[in-house]
C-alpha cells in the first residue's frame, strides 16, 4: 500500500490532503473550536460529516503526547482511550502507541526515514520530502495492504505537528539522528493483500 500526505500551510493553519494507492480519500486539519481545541482532526472524504479520529496532543514539554479518539457510528460519541501516543526516548526519537492490545513503535532513522512496527514486527516505513514552496511537505509511506489506516496516518500527521511545532525536533531532523533506537531494516518488503482481500474492504 503506498500513502502519501502532503502538508500546505493555510492562513488558518496546517492542512493536509492524504491519498492511498493514487485515490484522495482522507483530509486533516488543526481544529482550534470549542472542545477540539488545538486537536488535528482527520476525516474521510466519504464518510459524511463526522470525522474519524481525533488527535489531541496533551500538555508535554519537549515530548510527544497525544490522545486518540475515534469516533463511534453507533454510539455517535467519540471513543476516549482508543489509543495513546507518547515519547519513549527524546534523544533516539523514538515513538510509542499503545491500541488495544497492540503495540506500535515508530522508529527514527538518517535521511528523514521512519519505520513502523507492530508488536516487534515491521509494518511500514515512511519518508519525508520537501517540495516546492516551503510551506508544503510530503510524506510518502509505504505499508502492508492489512495494517490498520487511519492509525498509520495518525502517526505521521502526529509527529508532523509535533516536530513543526518544536524547534528542538526540527534541527535534529535537519542536523542528522545522533542515535537510533532500532537500524533500519533495508531488506524489508511490504506485505500485499490478495486479489479477494483488497485493503479498501477493511476502510
Amino acid at each position: 500500500m503506498n500513502i502519501e500526505i502532503t502538508r500546505t500551510t493555510e492562513s488558518f493553519g496546517d492542512a493536509y490532503s492524504i491519498s492511498i494507492n493514487s485515490f484522495l480519500l482522507y483530509s486533516a486539519c488543526l481544529e482550534t473550536r470549542h472542545f477540539f481545541d488545538n486537536a488535528l482532526v482527520l476525516s474521510r472524504l466519504d464518510h459524511g460529516k463526522h470525522p474519524r479520529l481525533l488527535l489531541s496532543r496533551n500538555l508535554s514539554f519537549f515530548t510527544a503526547s497525544y490522545d486518540l479518539l475515534h469516533w463511534n457510528e453507533t454510539m455517535h460519541a467519540w471513543e476516549e482511550h482508543y489509543a495513546q501516543f507518547k515519547t519513549r526516548s527524546l534523544w533516539k526519537s523514538h515513538y510509542q502507541c499503545l491500541h488495544q492490545q497492540d503495540v506500535y513503535d515508530i522508529y527514527t532513522h538518517p535521511n528523514q526515514l521512519r519505520s513502523v512496527y507492530k508488536n516487534e514486527q515491521m509494518i511500514a516505513c515512511w519518508e519525508r520530502a520537501a517540495l516546492a514552496p516551503t510551506d508544503t511537505d510530503c510524506y510518502k509511506i509505504t505499508a502492508d495492504d492489512d495494517c490498520e489506516v487511519e492509525l498509520l496516518i495518525s502517526f505521521c500527521l502526529i509527529l508532523d505537528n509535533f516536530s513543526s511545532s518544536n524547534k528542538q525536533g526540527l534541527v535534529q531532523l535537519e542536523l542528522g539522528l545522533q542515535a537510533e533506537a532500532r537500524p533500519f531494516d533495508p531488506a524489508w518488503k511490504p506485505k500485499y493483500a490478495p486479489l479477494d482481500h483488497l485493503w479498501t474492504s477493511s476502510l
